[in-house]
Parts: structure tokens; sequence; C-alpha cells
């Protein structure tokens, strides 16, 4: 009977990963979503669960120590794992995250899972104060090196927080310059410089492109490039086509017909000398009889 399980195996359970949470109260599932931090999501899904397998099991035993012993556990463990999350409650940040969600998720889990069954309507599970909450303390070897990893991460929080507060207003408002009065309060305060400083390393001078010193070199380089593609071009043909084979059989077949050419008027200027050497003959011929009669 799981009302009576012994606190021991009920602590023992908060090392075993659950197969599913089986959270089903709908104010502590709407409390657990406002939660921006994924790791106190977490924790506080593990709390719920850990308070509900509490509540099965000790809210109706006769055994009040059993019930007290149990919930001892429960806060034990949630300690533990507040000193995790808050760096032995060194960091700020992690510290007001815990208080501000957890400690409400201890209540949401109260008033959801009182036994109403009881006269005196006790819970059966309360958050203890932190004055019984006895802190282990950080071993002395690496006290220095801890303190100052704390201070590291403290400080890389706030930066992110900065940051991704900074880039959420730049994205609704892009192109907008916006200079806040000096006595505002933003939610961001390093918001305003930030902004200031960036608009002053934003670049005052934009390249004109349609400059005629522009359209002139990106003319000549345009026909650069032309001219380069062309001779390419022209190369892988003459080199890895028949073109090659095509302009030699041109050139002999043009020097062939051009010899021939040579042949036949060298050969039809023969034959004007030879028939006009004849022609001078007999009229030489026929002047010298002439004389002779």
């Amino acid at each position: 009977d799981k009302s009576h399980e012994t606190p021991d195996k009920y602590a023992l359970n908060f090392s075993i990963i659950p197969n599913h949470f089986d959270i089903t109260k709908e104010n502590i599932i709407k409390h657990i979503n406002t939660i921006d931090d994924p790791l106190l999501q977490q924790i506080s899904l593990y709390l719920t669960y850990y308070y509900q397998q509490g509540a099965a099991n000790f809210s109706k035993c006769p055994i009040s120590t059993n019930r007290t012993t149990a919930c001892q556990y429960l806060n034990k463990w949630s300690w533990h794992i507040k000193n995790i999350f808050t760096c032995s409650e060194k960091c700020t940040k992690q510290n007001e995250l815990w208080n501000n969600h957890i400690d409400k998720l201890w209540e949401l889990l109260k008033t959801n899972f009182t036994n109403t069954y009881n006269a005196s309507n006790i819970p059966w599970c309360k958050r203890y104060d932190n004055d019984y909450y006895i802190q282990t303390p950080v071993p002395k070897f690496m006290k220095s090196t801890f303190e100052q990893n704390v201070n590291n991460y403290s400080n890389s929080i706030n930066t992110q927080s900065t940051l991704t507060c900074e880039q959420n207003t730049t994205l609704s408002t892009a192109s907008e310059q916006v200079f806040p009065p000096s006595n505002s309060n933003s939610i961001c305060p390093a918001e305003s410089s930030v902004r200031m400083i960036q608009q002053e390393n934003t670049p005052t001078e934009i390249p004109n492109l349609n400059s005629s010193s522009d359209i002139k070199f990106y003319i000549a380089l345009s026909s650069l490039f032309t001219f380069l593609g062309t001779i390419s071009i022209l190369f892988f043909l003459y080199k890895f086509t028949p073109l090659k084979s095509w302009i030699i059989r041109s050139s002999k077949s043009k020097n062939g017909i051009d010899r021939h050419i040579n042949e036949e008027n060298d050969e039809f200027l023969n034959t004007y000398e030879n028939s006009d050497m004849a022609m001078k003959n007999r009229r030489n011929h026929l002047f010298y009889h002439s004389m002779e009669d």
C-alpha cells in the first residue's frame, strides 16, 4: 500500500528519473510556463512531481512521523538543488529567480495538495524557512577559485540579460532613433548607452554606386571579363575541338588556290607575250618585203 511507503524509500525515488511527470493542476502548469529560465522550469517539474508523490503516500498516513520525515527529505532535496542553482546563494540573479518562482510554486503545491479531509486542514508538507537550512561550506582548497567563477558567471548572466533586452528592443525599432530622457527608469539601464554607441559606430558614408567614376570602373571591369571570357572560349575551341584542323585545311586550300591562280596568270602572260612577239615579227616581215618591192 502506497500510504505505508517509508520516508527512506520515498527519498530514494529522488534519484530516479520519472517516465512522465503527470502534472494536471492548471494553476501549477500556468506558473511553470511563466518561468523564463529553462533550468528552473526543470526544477519546478521535479519538485511538483515529488510533492505529488509525497501527497499520495503520506497525506493519509496515520503515522505522523513518517509524514514529517518525508517532508524533511523533500525540503533537503530542494535546498540541495537551490545550492547548486544559486552557486551557494552567491549569485544574486539566480537567488532572485529562485525566490520569485520556486517559493511561489511551494505555495501553489501546498494549496492544491492540502488534505481537505483533515479537520485542521494542514498540508502534508510545507516549505521550511531558511533558518532550518544548514548550508554545506565550500572546501577551502577551492574557495578562491569558486568565488572567482561565481563572479564571472554572475557577470555573464547580467551581460546576457542586457543583450537579450537590447536585441528585443532593436528588433522592434530597427531603424528608429530613440533618445530616452536622462532620468528614465528603463528595464535595461544600459540600453540607451548601448544604442547610442551603436549609432555612433554606424558608418556615415555609404559608397555611391551611381557615381560616374564607379560606373566607368564597372564598365571597364565588365569589358575586361568579357574579353578574357572570349579569349578563353576561343582557346578552348582551338585546343579541344576540330576547329584547329579545319583552320589548317582551310589555310592549305587557300594556298593551293592562290598557287593555281598564279600559275594560270603566268601561263596567260607567257601566251600573251608569245603572241605579241609573233605579231611584231609578222609586221616586220611585211615591212621588209614591201621595201624590197
